[in-house]
């Protein structure tokens, strides 16, 4: 997979009174994902539906293979394609487009998630240190909290799609993300870091991963 990996920085004071003028907080989030990095590859782990049991809000069978199915039906050509159990859809009443057959979200969101997870654990998540896993918090944010075993805590906030472009996403999921961790360290000595995590899930499934990695001081 490609990785792309972008970086700020703010005091905590400086970030409360960003999070008092979210529009400027938003500008600042936009900018540093429109800067043009190269990125570094990472090998996609082969057990991925592991890493998508170990770190994904819902439970699937095999992910990967929904959305190798899904793909597969895309590389179809016109109306006059079939379902994806093999009936024709000449009829035009009922004719199907490839571009009309949506993939599945649950699929798209847990590959993300468990691409995310994975990513955290091994590419040391721009620390210089291995994190390890600490939560996969459900029906909430942040997504994943993963600490280094001293006094550094990760948030992570995972968005996937397998549109092209990810980055308004992330940036809109920042704001709230950030709002959480400067309310927990209101409480907490402990230094935070957030990560807003896009992953975008291509044909043959493979992926490209957009890290934005936000450091409060």
């Amino acid at each position: 997979m490609e990785v792309y990996e972008y970086n700020l920085s703010f005091s905590s004071s400086q970030l409360g009174r960003l999070l008092n003028d979210k529009t400027d907080l938003r500008y600042r989030l936009r900018r540093e994902l429109k800067k043009a990095y190269f990125p570094t590859k990472l090998a996609t782990p082969s057990t991925l539906q592991y890493y998508v049991d170990m770190y994904g809000e819902q439970v699937t069978v095999n992910a990967e293979a929904d959305l190798a199915r899904y793909f597969k039906f895309q590389s179809s050509r016109g109306f006059g394609a079939t379902t994806l159990g093999g009936i024709p859809t000449v009829v035009p009443l009922l004719a199907t487009h490839p571009g009309d057959v949506k993939p599945s979200n649950t699929a798209i969101s847990v590959l993300a998630e468990g691409i995310a997870g994975f990513y955290m654990g091994t590419k040391a998540g721009h620390t210089g240190y291995r994190l390890f896993p600490a939560a996969r918090l459900v029906g909430e944010a942040p997504d994943l909290v993963f600490e280094d075993g001293r006094s550094t805590i990760a948030l992570i906030q995972v968005k996937g799609t397998q549109e092209p472009d990810v980055k308004g996403r992330m940036a809109d999921s920042g704001i709230p993300l950030l709002q959480y961790a400067a309310n927990e360290k209101h409480y907490d000595p402990s230094s935070y870091i957030c990560f807003v995590i896009g992953v975008i899930i291509v044909p043959s499934v493979d992926f490209q991963l957009h890290s934005l990695r936000i450091e409060i001081l």
